[in-house]
């Protein structure tokens, strides 16, 4: 009876168990909210991709709703949800119109009810289920998409749904949930990534990874043991969905099968509690993708040693036996030092545990080309997110730092565009470069502080730690419109076909990084009056546009000032506080906006290095 209410309530689409699992026990989520509409984006696409437009993006990151396009059970691939592919197609054509690429993710969580009646990720058939719902989306998308994720985060809902009753469906296996869902998720990617390598790459010309869920760990003393600790969670969380796929060898962790077979037997099981991948499935799961999808959100210190510093494990409590914490066998804190969140506790400020991970990531699995598909930071509603814009020019800067020693990485984007239903947190947590409405039945849509700062980040190709979005002294934001930047857009265009080739040497002279009347970018582009809390959320930031360069001195340009000697300017200093530093980043710059609603976003275009001079009065 539940399951036809919610079919009557989503027209031509079957209910997900995220659907099934909310109406079921609606307080279950935070303030008992629902996804039933969230940002309604499925009707608002055209705003979203003008607000796409607005930021400066190249690409754009969604997923595609499983039960949405394939309504009618499992195997019955012939009965094609026309709505659902009539709005991925509206979709893509305004990114396209725009300029902007679609990045699409075949599987975000919202797994068909049908299927999770049958098993779902801990049923092997699935990994024919998802390889035939894959291969329908390739036949009726691919032909416009050139960049393809599998699965989000397996490590997430392989164990927060399975293992765990955090998550939809809420099965709560803690002893084999995880790794029954592990060894299908491997698999199940491995044959989508070979399905779309041999019969659609050749013609449809795109490329395809998995995007994993990756916390960073250090120690919390300096006892071996917390050292350890780092290596075995590091193993079991990372490495049981990484290792299979992007490491030399194959197969999983050598310290995950081996415990876990040792404890399985303690415990008087007859096998272990991991299945097994035979040798033909480790040859088939070894090298299939083409990057690897980063999202990081959290750093933690691990420890076994317990002490009065550290003696609770503040992100699982005490585990239970036979489960999959009680394998790992590691306690969780953070730093006392860490800045956190005011909405979500275990979001901290920590930029070193990026850098941490991104170099991990390159010395355990042989540089791998990576994608940073999701990184952000949670506030409550307003408009007004200066910590947001300490965390992305932190997290930005680390970035940097990797790729400064050698790490492959090819795209960044910002989880995300506009807030959204975020899980069992509900709308409690606000990662939105926009602000949505939630209370207003047309969901509108106001661009906080950083759209501002990301969209000049977007233009500028570098990260300024003292920039502030002009503003008027009276009333609502207002933005100058660069000269340049129709130019800006056109370079990101013309670069993206050089994504994954080698980094292209670039002029500084060609480089669209600022034009004249408005000041030096590098020296603060402030108006008189503080940043104003009140935002027109009718206007789009192109339709907020002021002409309010006559309270500025007049300026060279960068571009200008790059054309000269480098004797005739002079260098960028390094005050902190002093808006003139500027790190360059050889990288994409995307904003990302959630799965089920259809976005996420993209990354911006190549590998380009600003000219590190301040531009002189003219």
């Amino acid at each position: 009876m539940l399951i036809e209410l919610i079919r009557t309530f989503y027209i031509d689409k079957s209910p997900s168990v995220w659907d099934v699992s909310v109406h079921k026990d609606p307080c279950w989520i935070a303030n008992c909210s629902s996804g039933d509409v969230a940002t309604d984006s499925y009707h608002l696409y055209e705003r979203d991709a003008a607000m796409l437009a607005e930021l400066g993006v190249d690409f754009y990151r969604f997923s595609i709703s499983w039960p949405r396009v394939l309504s009618e059970g499992p195997g019955r691939v012939g009965a094609r949800s026309a709505a659902g592919f009539a709005y991925y197609r509206r979709l893509i054509a305004q990114l396209k119109r725009r300029g902007i690429q679609p990045l699409v993710t075949l599987y975000h969580w919202d797994l068909p009810q049908y299927l999770q009646d049958l098993g779902g990720w801990t049923n092997p058939l699935i990994v024919d289920w998802f390889s035939d719902y894959a291969r329908v989306v390739f036949e009726e998308l691919g032909d416009d998409v050139k960049f393809w994720i599998t699965i989000n985060e397996p490590w997430t809902f392989c164990w927060f749904s399975y293992g765990r009753d955090l998550f939809a469906p809420r099965v709560n296996s803690s002893d084999v949930g995880v790794y029954l869902c592990a060894k299908n998720v491997i698999l199940a990617h491995a044959k989508v990534y070979h399905l779309y390598t041999n019969e659609f790459k050749k013609h449809q010309n795109g490329i395809i990874g998995i995007t994993n869920a990756f916390a960073w760990y250090e120690p919390a003393t300096d006892s071996r043991y917390d050292s350890e600790a780092v290596k075995d969670i590091l193993e079991f969380e990372a490495g049981l969905f990484t290792n299979p796929i992007y490491s030399k060898h194959g197969d999983f962790p050598e310290v995950v099968k081996e415990r876990v077979a040792q404890k399985s037997a303690e415990q008087g099981y007859s096998h272990s509690r991991l299945p097994q991948l035979t040798p033909e499935e480790i040859e088939f799961a070894r090298g299939a993708y083409d990057f690897l999808g980063v999202n990081h959100y959290f750093t933690f210190l691990a420890y076994r040693n317990a002490s009065a510093d550290y003696s609770k494990n503040i992100l699982y409590g005490k585990a239970k036996a036979p489960s999959y914490l009680d394998d790992i066998n590691v306690a969780l804190t953070l730093g006392p030092e860490w800045s956190k969140s005011s909405v979500s506790p275990l979001s901290t400020y920590y930029p070193s545990g990026f850098y941490g991970l991104l170099t991990y990531l390159r010395q355990k699995y042989d540089n791998p080309p990576i994608i940073v598909t999701e990184n952000g930071w949670p506030t409550g509603p307003g408009l007004e997110d200066d910590d947001r814009i300490k965390y992305l020019r932190g997290y930005l800067q680390a970035l940097q730092q990797a790729l400064e020693e050698g790490s492959d990485i090819r795209g960044y984007t910002v989880w995300s565009l506009m807030d959204t239903f975020e899980w069992n947190n509900g709308y409690s947590q606000r990662f939105g470069l926009y602000e949505v409405d939630f209370e207003s039945a047309r969901r509108e849509r106001a661009p906080r502080k950083s759209a501002f700062v990301y969209r000049e980040v977007v233009r500028a190709r570098a990260v300024d730690p003292g920039y502030e979005p002009p503003v008027d002294a009276t009333s609502n934001v207002r933005i100058v419109e660069r000269q340049t930047s129709r130019r800006a857009i056109k370079l990101q265009i013309v670069t993206m076909a050089h994504v994954y080739s080698q980094p292209q040497k670039i002029h500084p002279s060609a480089l669209p990084v600022h034009s004249e009347g408005i000041g030096n970018p590098m020296e603060g582009n402030r108006v008189d009056g503080n940043w104003k809390r009140r935002v027109d959320h009718r206007n789009s930031l192109d339709e907020m546009i002021a002409e309010v360069a006559t309270l500025h001195p007049h300026s060279c340009s960068l571009n200008e000032c790059c054309t000269q000697s480098h004797d005739s300017c002079r260098p960028v200093t390094t005050m902190v506080g002093q808006s003139s530093y500027v790190v360059s980043l050889r990288v994409f710059i995307s904003a990302l906006y959630p799965y089920h609603i259809g976005p996420s976003t993209g990354f911006c275009a190549y590998r380009v290095r600003l000219c590190s001079y301040t531009v002189p009065k003219c």
